[in-house]
């Protein structure tokens, strides 16, 4: 279960190589320069196999990302995991609306997105327009937790910057 503070136990500053039992350090996926110059490899997967995924994302239905082995982010990927509320990638606008009355809104060119505070972190929750993504219009495409309380949180379907990988 995802939320504003993190995914299940695992809450936004956690060390996550203590998890073993929930996560497993992959050292192939995620190779990348960053803007910097430096380059960077490996990122964090669910140990669990119910939450492997398919050939789209083979690494899994959700990722974290955790510079220095401490929780920073969870971006979600798939419909398997939801919110305590059970709001979900595909869930309707109105779902949201009606799970996260209290929400802060923001607009974006294709798509909204629903800020939720928590006590550590923020949970978005981005609804897509036609324009964006067709198959998703109304529902939810994107759907992240982060420590990073930046308001407004910047748009996916505006920026087209959505994965896993910490670069």
């Amino acid at each position: 279960m995802i939320g504003p503070d993190g995914l299940a136990g695992l809450r936004f500053g956690d060390d996550v190589t203590s998890h073993p039992e929930l996560l497993t350090w992959s050292p192939a996926r995620c190779r990348a320069d960053t803007p910097d110059g430096a380059y960077v490899s490996g990122v964090w997967i669910p140990s669990d196999e119910r939450f492997l995924a398919g050939e789209f994302i083979p690494e899994a239905y959700f990722g974290l990302v955790a510079p220095d082995g401490r929780l920073d982010a969870v971006k979600l990927l798939d419909t398997t995991v939801s919110t305590a509320e059970g709001i979900r990638i595909g869930s309707s606008r109105d779902d949201v609306v009606e799970a996260y009355p209290d929400a802060i809104r923001y607009d974006a060119d294709t798509s909204s997105v629903f800020v939720i505070e928590g006590s550590v972190g923020q949970l978005n929750i981005e609804v897509v327009d036609y324009e964006y993504d067709p198959e998703f219009d109304g529902r939810v495409r994107y759907l992240w937790s982060t420590a990073d309380r930046t308001t407004p949180p910047e748009a996916v379907g505006a920026s087209d910057a959505y994965g896993i990988c910490p670069v």
